[in-house]
């Protein structure tokens, strides 16, 4: 009985795991299969998606075609086009099989990012686009074309709010899109993962400045009151740091969108101070001494707009008694960009100032031509109000003063600086800032600046270039930077015999020659080694300019004479970007740059 009783338990156990081997099988064959369906149905999907978002990016690129053109209909039928597409590609990366095959160990990533781009690509098109568009209907430049010297700013104050949403919602999607690694995706997945990224950022700085323009130009074009700006004409013929001298001034008003340009004057007229107007750090003391602080042509040595401007601001307001509500800055080659949108204007009943001889006249044909300072200030006083007259009375095709207005920014030919804290907030991270980096960066900043020490107008006849190479990387992010600037003076040989409004008091350099104090910026946390002139070993002058490196070297050359100078600078670590360099706008055509790919790219 026992031996029959231990075999009918034998064969139930037998049955049991049949039972169980079978069960196992079953669920082996029912996740396979259903892996299988999941796959394929989100290869399916995903090829659905694939045609929707190619689909929106034709619509997209039709959008972009229409805008600059400035086709109203057009653009709104892309939008329309690219929404519905960007909707579709959303649809089919959604549900509960779609959200099965982002938890597959299989498929996961790949699925989780084609359902991120998708999404991202729906939240653009339905939530950013149409403010674009919007925005580009209401503030093209026929619209920011002055009328009768009044700009309308209704238009702008409105769209401010919604730009300001659009721009937050691509910085929240782009943090989604960096969230995806690229590296555990398959090929055909993390290209566009990239693309995206890629044309999120450029979107991010487009809708960055469309806000910050919304924020800033009600309020500084006098939206809530009267504003007055001092207005600082530089003189790139001698040099300065950011520009040239500020051998002219003037006060520009703006009363709910209305400018004129007020009272004009040569810097001269504030004469000088005793002691700084503000007080001087030791580190820009040490650099550019207290004349920084005290004559008014030299608030412009230090490369800091927001500094220069402070000292300038100040300056007038001992002087006169007026405190402006900011500072402007521009140049003569920046006049010459409004030229060729606004036309001729007549300087004098037989002179014309055009783009074309607009630099020649105003840095240097005057000083030929008129020996007395005084003429001279009077004359550049006439262009400069002549040209802003045009620009204000909406003389001219609106986008080429536009285009003009923003290639004197990108080559920092004008600057803004603003007493108000909010909106200096919102300047700083801009080109028209002009502002000393003097932070942590992700890239090498470096520095290349120049002030003129003759005294004279002779950087009429500067010539440089600026290279700046990056030869190696360490593990720690930091960058090693090869940096030369070749200078030459492209000056007649008998400059000596030149007027003496050209060539100056000299200040120890000789006649005719040209004396330029050179300033080297290493990127913060850097250093700067190696220091060359012709190859030669060079001993110069070490700073340190609010924690960034300096090294200063006078240069002077004679009538056709070149110098180089080379120095090997490092950056700070977790510096691994592309470098960039900042350089003292010169005269068109005097001055190139080129900065190499970054070593640890």
């Amino acid at each position: 009985m026992a031996d029959r009783g231990s075999r009918s338990e034998s064969r139930l156990r037998q049955r049991r795991s049949r039972r169980v081997v079978r069960g196992l099988v079953r669920g082996l064959l029912l996740a396979f299969v259903l892996g299988g369906a999941i796959v394929a149905f989100t290869v399916y999907q995903t090829m659905q998606a694939r045609d929707s978002l190619n689909d929106a990016n034709r619509h997209v690129a039709e959008l972009t075609a229409a805008v600059t053109s400035g086709d109203k209909y057009g653009a709104q039928e892309a939008l329309y086009a690219a929404q519905q597409a960007t909707l579709s590609a959303e649809r089919n990366t959604g549900g509960p099989l779609w959200w099965l095959a982002s938890r597959s160990p299989v498929i996961g990533d790949d699925a989780t990012a084609i359902r991120t781009v998708a999404d991202v690509l729906d939240n653009v098109a339905q939530g950013v686009l149409p403010t674009l568009v919007d925005a580009s209907a209401s503030m093209s430049p026929k619209d920011l074309q002055p009328s009768n010297g009044r700009l309308q700013l209704g238009s702008i104050q409105r769209l401010a709010p919604s730009l300001a949403e659009a721009h937050s919602t691509l910085v929240h999607d782009l943090s989604r899109v960096r969230d995806l690694d690229p590296a555990v995706l398959i090929p055909q997945v993390a290209e566009p993962v990239r693309q995206l990224e890629s044309k999120l950022v450029e979107a991010g700085s487009l809708t960055a400045t469309a806000s910050r323009a919304a924020q800033l130009l009600p309020p500084m074009l006098g939206a809530d009151g009267k504003r007055t700006y001092l207005v600082l004409f530089q003189n790139n013929a001698e040099i300065r740091a950011t520009g040239g001298i500020p051998g002219a001034l003037a006060t520009l008003t703006a009363d709910h969108g209305r400018v004129s340009l007020q009272r004009q004057a040569p810097a001269s007229s504030l004469g000088s101070y005793r002691r700084p107007v503000l007080r001087l750090s030791r580190d820009e003391t040490a650099l550019f001494t207290d004349r920084l602080g005290v004559f008014p042509a030299d608030v412009t040595f230090t490369p800091d707009f927001p500094r220069s401007a402070a000292l300038a601001q100040a300056m007038w307001q001992r002087t006169t008694g007026e405190t402006v509500d900011g500072v402007l800055s521009t140049d003569p080659v920046a006049l010459s960009y409004l030229l060729s949108a606004t036309g001729p204007v007549a300087v004098t009943d037989s002179q014309q100032l055009t783009a074309g001889t607009a630099v020649q006249l105003l840095l240097n044909q005057v000083y030929l031509d008129q020996p007395d300072a005084q003429r001279q200030n009077a004359f550049f006083a006439v262009a400069a109000r002549k040209v802003f007259n045009g620009v204000v009375a909406g003389q001219g095709d609106p986008k080429s003063v536009l285009d003009g207005i923003v290639r004197a920014a990108d080559e920092h030919r004008t600057l803004i600086w603003s007493d108000h804290p909010a909106e200096q907030a919102l300047l700083l991270p801009t080109e028209l800032a002009g502002a000393l980096p003097t932070g942590p960066t992700s890239s090498p900043q470096v520095g290349v600046y120049f002030n003129d020490g003759t005294g004279a107008k002779m950087d009429y006849y500067l010539r440089q270039a600026v290279t700046v190479a990056s030869t190696s990387c360490a593990p720690s992010g930091a960058q090693t930077l090869r940096v030369t600037v070749k200078l030459s003076s492209t000056a007649p040989a008998d400059a000596a015999a030149l007027p003496m409004a050209v060539i100056g008091p000299g200040f120890g350099a000789r006649p005719g020659s040209i004396r330029t104090n050179v300033l080297i910026y290493a990127p913060f946390g850097g250093t700067i080694t190696k220091p060359l002139i012709d190859g030669k070993v060079l001993i110069s002058a070490p700073f340190v300019h609010d924690g960034r490196p300096v090294a200063a070297q006078t240069i002077d050359l004679a009538p056709g004479q070149t110098h180089t100078l080379s120095f090997v600078l490092t950056s700070g670590a977790d510096q691994p970007g592309e470098p960039s360099v900042g350089v003292t706008p010169g005269l068109p055509g005097s001055a190139t740059t080129v900065v190499n790919q970054s070593a640890c790219s």
